[in-house]
């Protein structure tokens, strides 16, 4: 178990990414650190085998405050949808 940074480099059969903040907005390190495609690309793609998202509903009641941030969010959707 690590932090993604930790995880740079390493592979695992199984990975699991926990996204449970309660809203993106309200997150301590903010929207851009929680959806940021390239941490999120590193988490998912560390797995061998399977890669499971473990996320609060909330997330998709993010509000951006920009483009760059609007980007992400529905990156984050598209990457969960059907989930």
């Amino acid at each position: 178990m690590g932090s993604v940074d930790k995880f740079q480099g390493q592979e695992a059969p199984i990975v699991f990414l926990s996204m449970c903040a309660s809203q993106g907005n309200e997150s301590p390190s903010g929207v851009d650190f929680l959806f940021d495609k390239n941490r999120i690309n590193v988490a998912v793609t560390r797995a061998q085998c399977m890669a499971i998202i473990i996320y609060s509903p909330l997330l998709f009641d993010t509000c951006a405050n920009n483009l760059d941030q609007m980007e992400k969010i529905s990156l984050f959707c598209q990457l969960t949808k059907g989930a």
